[in-house]
């Protein structure tokens, strides 16, 4: 059984002699927290890293403090001393572990912070725990040993402590780990059964899995396949039914899921997934005939897949791809990105922008965003995604014929406005035509959003010309109908593939200021000629190269009652602020005006109109307070939105 737990402690597929550098450093006392991440490099000694008999594990690392606290208290270091011994056979790392382990456990009598025993840590010690009992070392102080695999086997079988998904896989499998070496089969049994409950609760009938990451559909089928093939194999017992079966099915979905170019498309929270990544995966251990872990092969013609229930669409060829995905069946490493969509036309055009990391901040607040993704802002805000249900953020339809696929996404969650995708994939020319509807009772800044991809960011020549955009006279971005809109370009947007690595990548935004609008853009090569010849409420007819295409159009115009809400937008050279509210028959209206630190800037007395101007002082997050009264009674209520406002100078 070592061997096995040693395969499943090799998460990162690391040889013999990388081993040994790793944990010649560690023997330094110099600490890693994670390979290739903290520290950078093995020469890139950390003050806060350096290991002693006052060491503190509470470590403070800035925009690392999460990762670093979370692999230190998982004993990411004592894991890469196991994977040199397990190598070597020398026992002066061992000794090392041991000593980590117990100042670890002294640590752990007196401190009060989360990661102590924070289910993802406590699952991966658990594993370590499990080695050390099976070596069986006179180097190892067994007492402590024996009382951190009696509090984490505790924990471990604790339901209180158990979540779902991901994190609950991790803690199953570490449980039956434990159950085991202690040959506890009451325990054991109850792992397999909770283990099993749960990858149905990950994953659907199609083998889909339901938290929002690729890279965590990866994760969760790593954990599923080495407890199946590494520690119940040999004991004929299976976690589900059909086992391989179904986990191909789970690997063809990820298959169907690749570009051309052999990479998933970064979704949700993730990292980017290519070829080589996907080879190193340990499911391409035990999986080394699939199609997945081999060189990419689409046909020339274009296939089309929607999966209605997961609500996932993917549409490809040799030469284009396009990923869309709006609506979700659970919260777990949701972005604000219903609607958006990756696209590649011969390479990679339109992109998601990714994940930098966990922690709470400006990094994480705008990739979540909406700004952030490729879908309609409206307002600078962000959507409900987060609290959303199933009747607001959907698939309205899709259907295919001869000459192209047409989507419909329905956005029903801000609180003022639907917004209707219409999205037609022309398939003879390998290109894209939107048609967004916005429909609101009140005046709507609205925004669509292209981030282009980061092979953009140091070889851009970008022509706007009116309706118009060129790309490195590649690609066009065209305007078809006429209507209150202004085009606008930046290179000052962030991008990350790989957690804790971040760069700026090109953004399109295309704006509009009305009740009521409809955004027709297309994308495509630019030898592609197209003009729009009719735009009726349920047809739109397009001339594309001399041939003329009529496609049909839907429209969410369902009526929307504002219950309360403060409408921000620039008007001249200041802006206009209006508010909304179901209020008393006379009313006068007053306004506090705070910015992000909750200081109170100015008040805007009462007046008898709920219409404002004012000019803020600078781009930001401000608080917009709003106090209501009945004139001829003197009764009152007040309410409060938060408006992120981009000045004219910005």
């Amino acid at each position: 059984m070592l061997n096995s737990i040693f395969q499943i402690l090799n998460k990162y597929n690391i040889d013999k002699e990388e081993s040994i550098k790793i944990a010649e450093t560690i023997l330094e006392n110099n600490l890693i927290i994670k390979y290739k991440y903290i520290p950078k490099s093995l020469t890139n000694n950390i003050e806060e890293l350096q290991f002693n008999k006052t060491f503190e594990w509470n470590i403070d690392l800035d925009n690392y403090t999460n990762m670093a606290m979370l692999h230190l208290h998982a004993w990411e270091p004592i894991n890469y001393l196991l994977l040199a011994f397990h190598y070597t056979n020398n026992y002066e790392y061992l000794i090392k572990c041991n000593e980590l382990m117990e100042s670890w456990y002294t640590h752990s009598k007196y401190a009060n912070h989360k990661y102590l025993y924070y289910t993802h840590c406590v699952a991966d010690r658990s594993l370590i725990l499990g080695y050390l009992k099976l070596v069986n070392s006179k180097f190892i102080s067994n007492n402590i040993l024996n009382d951190l695999i009696t509090k984490h086997t505790k924990f471990l079988a604790d339901e209180e402590n158990y979540i779902k998904y991901n994190h609950g896989s991790m803690l199953d499998r570490s449980l039956l780990l434990l159950t085991l070496i202690l040959r506890n089969k009451p325990l054991f049994d109850f792992s397999i059964d909770r283990f099993s409950d749960n990858i149905e609760n990950t994953f659907t009938k199609n083998m889909i899995c339901k938290e929002n990451s690729f890279t965590y559909a990866i994760f969760n089928l790593e954990l599923i396949v080495t407890t199946q093939k590494l520690l119940l194999d040999n004991l004929n017992i299976y976690l589900i039914d059909n086992f391989d079966d179904r986990i191909n099915s789970a690997l063809n979905f990820l298959d169907i899921v690749r570009k051309p170019n052999g990479k998933l498309p970064l979704y949700g929270d993730g990292e980017l997934i290519d070829e080589e990544k996907l080879k190193d995966s340990v499911l391409s251990t035990f999986y080394p005939e699939h199609s997945l872990f081999k060189p990419v092969i689409i046909s020339d013609k274009i296939e089309s897949y929607y999966y209605k229930y997961e609500s996932y669409i993917i549409i490809k060829n040799a030469y284009f791809y396009f990923f869309v995905r709006t609506g979700d069946i659970i919260k777990n490493h949701k972005h604000a990105d219903d609607l958006s969509f990756n696209l590649y036309i011969g390479e990679d055009i339109i992109i998601d922008t990714g994940t930098f990391n966990y922690d709470k901040g400006t990094y994480r607040n705008y990739l979540k965003s909406t700004s952030a993704h490729n879908g309609i802002e409206l307002n600078n805000e962000n959507y409900n995604y987060l609290t959303s249900k199933k009747d607001e953020l959907f698939i309205h339809s899709f259907s295919e014929n001869d000459d192209y696929i047409h989507i419909t996404l329905v956005n029903k969650s801000y609180s003022y406005a639907n917004i209707t995708r219409n999205i037609y994939v022309l398939k003879d020319y390998n290109s894209l035509l939107i048609s967004d509807y916005i429909l609101s009772p009140i005046k709507v800044f609205s925004s669509q959003i292209f981030n282009l991809s980061k092979q953009f960011k140091d070889n851009l020549e970008i022509n706007i010309n009116n309706n118009h955009v060129e790309i490195n006279s590649k690609f066009q971005f065209t305007c078809l109908n006429e209507s209150n809109k202004k085009f606008s370009f930046t290179k000052n947007n962030l991008y990350s593939e790989t957690f804790q690595k971040s760069e700026i990548i090109p953004k399109i935004e295309i704006t509009n200021l009305n009740n009521y609008t409809n955004q027709i853009t297309y994308i495509g090569n630019l030898n592609n000629s197209i003009s729009l010849m009719e735009n009726e409420e349920n047809v739109l007819k397009i001339m594309i190269n001399e041939k003329v295409i009529s496609l049909p159009s839907e429209i969410c115009d369902e009526e929307i009652e504002i219950d309360r809400y403060v409408n921000v937008f620039r008007d001249n050279l200041s802006h206009t602020i209006e508010i909304y509210c179901k209020s008393y028959e006379h009313c006068e209206y007053a306004i506090y005006i705070y910015n992000e630190d909750n200081d109170r800037l100015d008040i805007l007395w009462y007046q008898t109109s709920p219409i404002f101007k004012y000019k803020f002082p600078s781009d930001g997050l401000f608080r917009i307070r709003c106090f209501i009264k009945d004139s001829s009674t003197g009764d009152k209520f007040e309410f409060s939105n938060f408006k992120n406002i981009k000045t004219l100078h910005s």
